[in-house]
């Protein structure tokens, strides 16, 4: 699965159903998302496959399989083989273009011959798998525990039992639920994103008492193998940390990551820059000043949205992830003395220049945005909007609607108190935030946790969290197209992804959104 790196929705065959490794693919694939299909000799393999989730069937001793195959089925995105031999040079034709075939193994032998003019036509991948890494054994371990997938009896061809006492799975329920996530454009730049996002502030560790890099790339990983693809970052996270992470996690998938930075929050501005900067507050490389008392560690953080400023900015961010390009460059606030008009044409000559795709604004208003499109295509604006926060639906969210543009949603789970999981009595890590913020308080976590207690059937329902349904019910407000969700640890990852393929109903809508104007907290 990590060599395939086939993604949600995609076409996946696996040849030689039956053995246990085939099984395996067949079950990983199936809950990931995948459409697949299978091949094996044997009628009875292939009437199995289909009660396991597979949706076609092919006899590869069949002259003309792969050919049957392209009609029913259509050309696989992902082959997954292990026989090779003579009949790799079927799993050649009917590969998708852009496909990519692995193996991991060659049970009859070497290929006959391989047809070059195919391959790179196609621009196909032929790609060679044994041991995975452990980030690799962790993702498969949360796939098995997430969807329940039991080993199969490849004799008899069912489910074994497994009891541990950690758990036991019922044999009654499905262990391959297909959860696909959704894909919105971002604004009119072209560029197809995820609906959740991985908001990358927290894996900085500044605000946040810390962060763990080895877990935070896991995390990052497991968001992209349950179909996310837009991960959101900035210099300010940590003061690049968050960036350096980023690049690293992407390595070797960034072909798969539509990529989000931003510009305009410095530390680090020269004397003549200040001069035209906003300041913003006072820090530590570990927390804001809170208190509005600076320590003797203390620095200044300023806005500066200047043509020289964005231009080393971006230049720093595509070394820190190791990229060449930004897919989307936003501004992060917009207080400074900068005109305009000047940071929108430094953007657009950035864009030109093919050294990002998209420009975007964060903590705009509706005249500031329009101020922006005077001078180039903006493509999408991110405000925080969550159930706590819902200035944006009259001004920000609806404009949005209106000219068609992105919006992307901060803390929309106000960062964590809408998970339903942060109880009166939580005490946060010395360096957290939330130490600082009324919000946090005792009596008004109380508060939100009246406002959730209506809507636990429906999550019930779905099959989902308290977060997930929020972030479910944030989705389907009007003009809102992606939300963006931080995660410290692969599980967090995967379970915020899920909201991301959850579809409510009206009546669902409307019960969520009376028990949302019930909260009369901070």
């Amino acid at each position: 699965m990590s060599q395939g790196q086939f993604r949600p929705g995609e076409k996946v065959l696996v040849s030689g159903i039956g053995g246990g490794v085939a099984t395996f693919a067949l079950q990983f694939a199936v809950a990931a998302g995948a459409e697949v299909a299978v091949t094996s000799s044997s009628p009875e393999k292939i009437a199995k496959a289909k009660e396991l989730g597979a949706v076609a069937g092919f006899n590869y001793r069949e002259e003309d399989w792969h050919k049957k195959a392209i009609e029913e089925f259509g050309r696989p995105n992902v082959i997954i083989d292990s026989a090779a031999g003579k009949g790799y040079s079927n799993l050649i034709s009917v590969a998708a273009p852009g496909g990519r075939i692995v193996n991991y193994g060659a049970t009859t032998g070497p290929p006959e011959s391989i047809d070059m003019f195919k391959v790179f036509w196609n621009q196909l991948k032929l790609i060679g798998s044994t041991m995975g890494s452990p980030a690799d054994f962790r993702g498969m371990l949360q796939l098995v525990d997430k969807h329940e997938i039991r080993p199969v009896d490849c004799k008899l061809g069912y489910p074994v039992v497994i009891s541990t006492s950690r758990s036991t799975h019922s044999p009654k329920k499905s262990p391959n639920r297909k959860s696909i996530m959704k894909n919105r454009p971002l604004g009119k730049s072209g560029i197809e994103a995820s609906v959740v996002a991985f908001g990358a502030w927290a894996i900085g560790g500044w605000t946040w008492g810390g962060a763990d890099e080895k877990e935070s790339i896991a995390a990052i990983h497991a968001f992209l193998d349950a179909g996310g693809n837009l991960i959101d970052t900035a210099p300010m996270y940590g003061f690049g940390v968050s960036e350096e992470v980023v690049g690293k996690a992407i390595a070797d998938r960034r072909d798969k990551v539509v990529l989000a930075s931003k510009c305009s929050m410095r530390w680090d501005l020269s004397d003549q820059q200040k001069k035209r900067a906003a300041k913003r507050f006072s820090t530590t490389k570990h927390n804001v000043d809170w208190d509005g008392k600076p320590k003797e560690e203390s620095f200044d953080v300023y806005i500066y949205s200047g043509k020289d400023g964005i231009r080393e900015e971006v230049e720093r961010s595509l070394k820190r992830m190791n990229t060449d390009v930004i897919d989307l460059y936003q501004t992060h606030w917009q207080m400074d003395d900068t005109p305009i008009a000047e940071r929108m044409e430094t953007l657009m000559e950035l864009k030109k220049e093919g050294k990002i795709r998209a420009i975007g604004v964060c903590n705009a208003s509706q005249d500031e945005m329009n101020a922006y499109r005077q001078f180039g295509q903006l493509d999408c604006d991110q405000e925080k909007y969550s159930m706590l926060d819902r200035d944006m639906e009259k001004t920000n969210l609806d404009y949005c609607a209106k000219e068609d543009l992105a919006f992307l949603a901060y803390s929309p789970l106000s960062q964590g108190l809408l998970t339903g999981k942060i109880t009166p009595e939580r005490k946060y890590d010395e360096g957290d935030q939330r130490n600082f913020k009324p919000r946090f308080e005792a009596e008004n976590v109380r508060k939100v946790q009246a406002m959730l207690d209506p809507m636990r059937p429906i999550a019930e329902k779905h099959d989902a969290t308290l977060a997930q349904l929020t972030m479910a019910w944030t989705l389907a407000q009007r003009g809102c197209s992606h939300v963006l969700c931080g995660a410290r640890t692969p599980e967090q990852a995967v379970d915020n992804a899920k909201s991301g393929s959850i579809q409510l109903s009206d009546a669902e809508l409307a019960d969520i959104t009376k028990a949302v104007e019930s909260y009369d907290g901070v």
